[in-house]
């Protein structure tokens, strides 16, 4: 039996211990169990943790909860098999769980009135519409790994003219929004001064090197089907006319905070700290990056034209297509990412970088487990700002007839 006096004191003498900071200090994500789960693969997992209860889960929510002393009771009346069978058969209604709004303390008050007190139990984070964020280990609240960082599982992020971006989809750090509308302006410029010298330089192209085939027919690759070499050519032509806006944005300052985004993203993801001379040496290339995106876009496209006009592939296309690109698309996106969308940061540009980095790890650990709607997750990937100053630029150039004519062109 636990004395309340006693309790009280210890919870005084532990508080002291527990860093001023939300919960999310402390979540830990919970294996998944689920109703349909073997009593077998229970055990490993309570094993693995070392815990005695885990919760379990249905699409998210918290619909019981199984402990070592259910499993012994049913092995000892279930002598054929017994871990075989399923944890529904044995779970209970879920027990003590805790709050997302919890700070440690209220918590670790609120556990420290339990008898006996459950120093290896993991109790669920549940919010008000019974989503289980995660688990909080007793033994962690009552022995805090003050090393421990947590961090978002997923971080994404976009290069501006004035800093770097990171989002993990519900948290916003590093630049402003009005910034996030700055870079989407500038890619406009990239994107329409490099279609204007690409179509300038294409005309000049098919109008010297007089090709067996009509401008009209090495301008437009719509109207070389059936002639796969010939298409090819045009392809590889227009592939090559994408040269004026890489090159661009090689040059441009995007490129260097787009490295200072990816090099300070991974030190993140491997828990490395966010030192100048650690972020520096991180790779610029990210698979996640949008690049890769576009880059499989392109092959798709390119593809899919060539094989449409090789009369014996015409109907069964889309499967070398989707072959050539799941096999390419990859590596051509980290190519393009290498070589043109990113370059070698300054030491500004990583100083952004590792500002948005930490500020975002600040206000992840501040913050509590929610999930966040869909608008949201939207408006944080910053693809809405973008876009505007996109709108903003391309309404201001279309008042200049050069880029009028191309625009309606």
């Amino acid at each position: 039996m636990i004395n309340n006096g006693a309790a009280t004191n210890s919870l005084t003498s532990l508080s002291a211990f527990l860093p001023p900071r939300s919960l999310r200090a402390y979540i830990r994500q919970s294996p998944i169990l689920s109703p349909e789960d073997s009593l077998g693969r229970a055990l490993q997992i309570m094993r693995r943790t070392g815990t005695d209860n885990l919760p379990v889960t249905s699409e998210g929510a918290l619909v019981g909860e199984v402990s070592q002393k259910l499993i012994a009771e049913h092995v000892k009346h279930n002598l054929s098999d017994p871990l075989l069978s399923s944890v529904s058969e044995i779970m209970t209604p879920p027990g003590f769980t805790a709050s997302p709004a919890e700070n440690p303390v209220e918590l670790l008050s609120r556990i420290m009135q339990l008898d006996p007190l459950p120093i290896l139990s993991a109790a669920p984070i549940v919010d008000a519409d019974g989503y289980c964020h995660g688990v909080v280990y007793v033994s962690e609240l009552l022995s805090p790994d003050l090393s421990y960082r947590p961090k978002p599982s997923r971080i994404g992020g976009m290069a501006t003219p004035f800093g770097v971006y990171l989002t993990d989809g519900a948290i916003q750090a590093g630049v402003s929004n009005i910034a996030l509308a700055a870079s989407g302006a500038m890619m406009a410029i990239i994107m329409l001064i490099g279609a204007f010298a690409s179509q300038e330089g294409l005309t000049i192209l098919a109008r010297h090197l007089q090709p067996p085939w009509n401008t009209t027919v090495f301008l437009d690759p719509g109207k070389a089907a059936g002639h796969p070499l010939v298409l090819t050519a045009i392809l590889a032509l227009e592939a090559l006319a994408a040269l004026p806006f890489l090159l661009l944005m090689r040059f441009s300052i995007l490129a260097g905070y787009h490295a200072a985004e990816h090099q300070t993203v991974h030190a993140i993801e491997r828990n490395e700290p966010l030192l100048p001379e650690i972020v520096s040496r991180m790779p610029r290339v990210h698979p996640r990056c949008g690049t890769n995106l576009l880059a499989a876009v392109f092959l798709f496209s390119c593809f899919w034209q060539l094989m449409n006009s090789i009369p014996m592939l015409q109907g069964i296309a889309l499967i070398p297509t989707a072959l050539l690109t799941l096999a390419l698309w990859r590596k051509f996106g980290n190519f393009l990412q290498d070589r043109f969308t990113t370059r070698t940061p300054t030491k500004r540009q990583i100083s952004a970088g590792i500002f948005a980095g930490q500020q975002l790890l600040e206000k992840f650990v501040e913050s509590q487990p929610a999930r966040n709607s869909l608008l949201r997750r939207i408006w944080c990937i910053g693809l809405l700002q973008s876009l505007a100053g996109m709108a903003i630029v391309i309404a201001l150039l279309s008042l200049i007839p050069a880029f009028r004519a191309m625009l309606l062109g």
